[in-house]
Formats: C-alpha cells, sequence, structure tokens
C-alpha cells in the first residue's frame, strides 16, 4: 500500500482519510495486518503511525536502515479518524 498526499492537501486529514477507507476495506477482506515504510525524518507520517493499531498493540518498528523505517501494526477493529 501506498499513500501519497500532495502538498497543497497535506494536514487536511486527507491522509488519515485515505488510510481509513483501505483500512476497512483490508478489513471487510480479511487482512489483518498492514507494513508502511516511511522516512524518518517525516514528522507527518510518524505522527499518523502512532494512531495505528490497537492501543494494546501499537505499530511497531520491524526494521531500520539509514532514513527509512518499517513499521507493522494490526489492524484490529478500531475505526481511524482524523480528530486527535
Amino acid at each position: 500500500m501506498a499513500i501519497a498526499v500532495v502538498d497543497g492537501w497535506q494536514h487536511r486529514g486527507v491522509g488519515i482519510a485515505l488510510l481509513a477507507a483501505l483500512t476497512e476495506r483490508a478489513r471487510s477482506a480479511g487482512i489483518r495486518r498492514f507494513q508502511m515504510s516511511m522516512l524518518r525524518d517525516n514528522v507527518a507520517a510518524r505522527a499518523l503511525a502512532k494512531k495505528l493499531g490497537p492501543p494494546t498493540q501499537p505499530a511497531t518498528v520491524i526494521a531500520a536502515a539509514g532514513n527509512v523505517v518499517e513499521l507493522s501494526y494490526s489492524i484490529g477493529r478500531r475505526r481511524l479518524t482524523a480528530a486527535p
């Protein structure tokens, strides 16, 4: 999965809305885990990653090399929203 939000639409909840739609579709197809790669210095992606997965099983780092970090998380039943 890849999500990219053009600069003019960043910080408006577009990324979380796209991820929420993908998560719901994946859940209905029986998918239970997602993995994501991000640049270590991408503050917005890191903030989004903190919202992912059940509260008792937050996203975990599974690999890191140079400026790239790879995370894995369970999509569980939690609904994603743009609200903090």
